[in-house]
């Protein structure tokens, strides 16, 4: 039987061991960014192209993504992509809930045809366009 003082301290030395075992790592924290604009749309459509650009970077760095499949993708957007109207027409929020919500609600609860609708939402967007931004 092992004397007193050599088990005291062979229990100290295993607890001092099982202490100094590795952490695992935690996870990163994330990030999340929120961007508010106190200046004209122009600004905004600016910093939303900005936005745009750092995703596109952030897409083909990622290496998930497949070299070959790089300039595919690229490729695509910069040649065969179109931006949506929200990107360069002026006073599109306004256009997309006095005329494009109402008339497709009218047209899913079959209250009217899509030519109908589309007629309305045409005459009832007309007096509400402002231009577009990119010309």
């Amino acid at each position: 039987m092992l004397p007193k003082l050599t088990c005291f301290v062979l229990i100290v030395l295993l607890l001092i061991l099982a202490a100094c075992q590795p952490v695992p790592p935690a996870a990163a924290p994330t990030t999340q960014l929120t961007f508010t604009y106190w200046g004209s749309d122009t600004e905004r459509a600016a910093v939303e192209g900005m936005v745009a650009a750092f995703e596109m970077k952030l897409w083909l760095d990622n290496p998930a993504h497949p070299v070959e499949v790089q300039p595919a993708f690229t490729d695509y957007v910069i040649n065969y992509s179109r931006p949506l109207p929200s990107y360069y027409l002026r006073n599109y929020a306004a256009v997309l809930d006095a005329a494009i919500r109402p008339a497709v609600e009218r047209l899913w609860a079959n209250r009217a045809t899509a030519a109908q609708a589309l007629r309305e939402a045409v005459q009832t967007a007309a007096p509400l366009m402002h231009g577009r931004w990119d010309r």
